[in-house]
């Protein structure tokens, strides 16, 4: 086995890293990777989804292997520290290497999936690898749907067997993904006239955020649940009346910071006891939590103001909706379905909230839809609901699985365990019988925290996974 040399990967993940690449706005990274795959000389297509397919035929000798697909996705979670200037539509991702880590400044490091079309890049670059048939697959709008893989044309794919490279841990292969389950909802506002004295904005920032179901269950606040609990404490004491409302940025991350504008006839040394009481409550209750603000600030009048009992209502729905880990498997000591306050924002005289919930089994799914539904029904809420099945729920093995395993086993000494994730993958549309894969897996580099302006990427994982890739027509027989 050669000693692969990963500095490809690294000067491909610096490029993909200048290119603005938010969801639907894929175009750029599309026709650089179009440009790319070109210039190594290998067949290539883009389609109207902004979808990259190439192919390089086998290594002298190998031919006869099967096609193997290796994919990832081309957009990134756009998000940035609060009081950020960084605009994702034109500024690069500002990286940081330090030690055996790379982070972003004050944003997403889009890791996720950079690293994965950045492993394809060098693979089909490098000349030291020996390889049989290979195909790139690079889909778009993943992050938002896995859209770009639905609208993938199946007369452009050819291969047999499919290595996603969208997971986050070196040591697992994953062999199933949850369905999702999307709640977007809108009330009507009843405003009046604002006769209160005293306006306050209450803010809640520097949470750690994250993936909404990856780490749903590692105990991280949603700023959402969290300033609408200080709300609920506030209006238990004093009379308020709401203003305005805006929290979370992307329906797959964990809100990081909210805020709340209300109006009250109350003054700050009366309301100050009660945030800082609940400042203690919420810390008690998130010790992963050690770096958040609680804070309030005086601004100027709003003219109009939410009434007091639709005020009330919100406040009590907010706080009391269903959030997080409704059903946690115990043998993979992952939480298996879960839901996500994503977005809340008032525009237009009406209250928007959306969710974004996460389950093996799309029964869960269901469940918590009635369950947030029913709620979204006592303040008035029109709703609308998009619920999707997830991939191989029953976490079946196959033997493309079993023979990956033992091929890293065999050859890098590494154990890898077999789980599911909750989250998407494009795994669920490419392997879902309209394409003619025979089998598929996914499994990726280490990174944490993602979709959160803390996610990190290991670069002696990104060495290890781009060797084991290097070497991947060691899972075959022997042609």
């Amino acid at each position: 086995m050669k000693n692969q040399s990963s500095k490809l990967v690294w000067d491909y993940f610096k490029k993909i890293s200048l290119i603005p690449r938010a969801s639907r706005h894929e175009t750029k990274i599309a026709n650089f990777l179009v440009k790319t795959f070109k210039k190594i000389g290998a067949e290539v297509i883009k389609d109207k989804s902004n979808n990259v397919v190439a192919r390089i035929p086998a290594t002298k000798g190998f031919e006869k292997l099967p096609l193997l697909s290796l994919q990832a996705h081309s957009d990134m979670v756009t998000i940035k520290k609060d009081g950020s200037h960084h605009n994702f539509a034109k500024d690069p991702i500002r990286l940081v290497f330090k030690k055996n880590i790379v982070t972003a400044v004050d944003t997403t490091l889009g890791a996720d999936n950079g690293i994965g079309i950045a492993l394809i890049l060098a693979m089909f670059t490098d000349k030291s690898t020996t390889h049989g048939p290979l195909e790139a697959i690079i889909t778009s709008k993943e992050e938002i749907g896995l859209l770009g893989a639905k609208e993938l044309n199946p007369k452009l794919i050819k291969g047999e067997y499919l290595i996603n490279l969208d997971s986050e841990l070196d040591d697992e292969i994953v062999i199933a993904c949850s369905g999702s389950l999307t709640i977007d909802s809108y009330t009507k506002l009843q405003l009046i006239r604002n006769h209160y004295d005293n306006h306050f904005c209450l803010s809640i920032k520097d949470l750690l955020g994250g993936h909404s179901g990856m780490d749903i269950a590692k105990k991280r606040l949603n700023a959402l649940k969290g300033i609408f609990f200080v709300m609920k404490e506030m209006s238990q004491t004093i009379t308020l009346v709401i203003n305005d409302i805006s929290g979370g940025t992307v329906l797959n991350a964990i809100p990081s910071f909210a805020t709340v504008k209300f109006s009250t006839n109350d003054r700050m040394h009366n309301i100050k006891p009660i945030i800082n009481k609940c400042y203690k409550q919420l810390k008690k209750l998130n010790p992963n939590e050690k770096h958040f603000r609680l804070s309030l600030t005086p601004i100027k009048k709003p003219t109009y103001a939410v009434d007091k009992k639709q005020s009330n209502q919100i406040i009590n729905f907010l706080n009391d909706v269903f959030n997080g880990v409704k059903i946690y498997n115990q043998k993979y000591q992952l939480a298996q379905a879960a839901s996500n306050l994503g977005k809340a924002f008032i525009k237009n005289k009406r209250l928007y909230i959306s969710f974004n919930a996460r389950a093996l089994n799309i029964k869960d799914n269901e469940q918590i839809k009635d369950l947030i539904c029913k709620r979204l029904k006592q303040i008035r809420a029109e709703y609308t609901f998009r619920i999707g099945q997830g991939w191989n729920p029953d976490i079946e093995v196959s033997n493309f699985t079993i023979k990956f395993k033992d091929y890293v086993k065999r050859h890098f000494k590494k154990n890898l365990k077999l789980t599911y994730v909750l989250a998407g993958l494009e795994t669920k549309d490419l392997l879902s019988g309209k394409f003619n894969f025979k089998s598929g897996i996914s499994y990726g580099v280490n990174i944490t925290s993602p979709h959160s302006i803390q996610e990190t990427l290991s670069i002696s994982s990104v060495d290890f996974v781009y060797k084991i890739l290097a070497d991947s027509y060691l899972m075959f027989p022997a042609q």
